[in-house]
């Protein structure tokens, strides 16, 4: 295609710990790669905005952020911003825009109203409708009162974009039913490369959980905590940023809690095995890919799963306690019989369906029509 001048416009892209974080990266990668690093201008909606009067009163910013949620500006969003972000599309004669969210409805609606000849993608991490009511049962009041304008920004993505990318089918066929939309194309979750290492002789056996501060990821691993390490033999490693703070509840004989690690690769490593005990939360879990990126076996509910083909030689599905310490056994009698923890399948399996590699024709293609 003819390069055209491209807004990219993300709350994710310096969030590179969280899986949000990495798609966005993800996505800026296949864009430059695309149309090419000179034509794509970023717009980071989660740079911190100027200081504010009210800044150091944390109820009044909740206060603050609460009502511009419920006027459509969500996730770094605001009027002064929306301006900006209209003002460079026209200054910089856009032609495409790329939405690195489905909760930006309020600048789909004003684009397509204001600049007739700006094509619109959004990428949707997930159904922000879903992911918002899933949310009001554990944090109450304020994700109940968020429900309908995330609902109401969410179906002005959804109508008002050229084209909409989901990461599984799953999804596209949720976006389609609830907002009445042609169903929209698939892009799934996608990482660099797979991790080579040999493993090293280790007697330190001992199975992992990695994952950032999110509600799913916490309330996982509390019934993982709670339901299956009282009844294994194994040690349980936790890693993932912000989970320290949960360390009281979740520390045992047998459980380690380790927060915040810069290189997660000899965690991975000596692993058996990656555990993702993920029963809530919409779209594609990143955190799955990325250990099959390193090479992992993985155990996990269903959900762990959504939009991953599963295949026994890499993976094992549970559905109770029961078949997690099952599952548990017969990965670590394997890997003494074996005296490897490399899982060789799991990494055929990530350079062949989730490497961005594998994932740029795609991409190209996608982006080729708009043009």
């Amino acid at each position: 295609m003819i390069p055209s001048p491209t807004l990219f416009v993300s709350n994710n892209i310096t969030r590179p710990d969280t899986g949000g974080g990495r798609l966005a990266q993800r996505n800026l990668y296949l864009l430059q790669h695309t149309i090419g690093e000179h034509n794509v201008i970023i717009y980071r909606l989660d740079e911190k905005a100027s200081p504010s009067i009210f800044r150091k009163y944390k109820i009044i910013r909740k206060i603050q952020t609460l009502l511009s949620s419920l006027c459509g500006f969500s996730n770094g969003l605001s009027p002064s911003r929306l301006i900006e972000i209209l003002r460079l599309i026209k200054e910089k004669k856009t032609k495409i825009l790329f939405l690195d969210s489905t909760s930006f409805g309020l600048i789909t609606l004003l684009v397509r109203l204001i600049f007739r000849s700006v094509t619109i993608v959004s990428f949707a991490h997930n159904v922000e409708y879903d992911y918002v009511r899933q949310r009001a049962i554990f944090d109450g009041a304020v994700y109940r009162l968020l429900a309908v304008p995330t609902f109401l920004s969410e179906a002005s993505a959804a109508k008002m974009s050229h084209t909409l990318l989901c990461l599984h089918g799953a999804d596209a066929t949720r976006f389609a039913q609830l907002y009445r939309t042609q169903k929209p194309e698939t892009l799934p979750v996608s990482l660099s490369g797979h991790l080579k290492y040999k493993s090293k002789p280790t007697t330190d056996d001992y199975f992992l959980f990695v994952g950032s501060d999110f509600f799913a990821n916490v309330e996982g691993i509390k019934w993982f905590c709670r339901e299956v390490m009282p009844r294994s033999s194994f040690k349980l490693k936790i890693v993932g940023n912000g989970l320290d703070k949960y360390s009281e509840e979740l520390s045992a004989d047998n459980v380690t809690v380790h927060g915040f690690a810069a290189d997660l690769a000899e965690f991975y490593r000596d692993a058996i095995a990656v555990i993702c005990p993920v029963f809530l939360g919409s779209g594609m879990k990143v955190k799955t890919v990325e250990a099959i990126s390193y090479a992992k076996f993985v155990i996990g509910t269903p959900h762990s799963f959504v939009g991953i083909e599963t295949e026994p030689s890499w993976c094992r599905v549970c559905y109770s306690p029961t078949e997690f310490n099952s599952a548990m056994e017969e990965r670590a009698s394997y890997v003494r019989r074996a005296g490897s923890r490399y899982c060789e399948s799991a990494a055929i399996f990530f350079d062949n369906n989730f490497s961005t590699a594998a994932l740029v024709q795609k991409f190209d293609t996608i982006i080729t029509r708009l043009g």
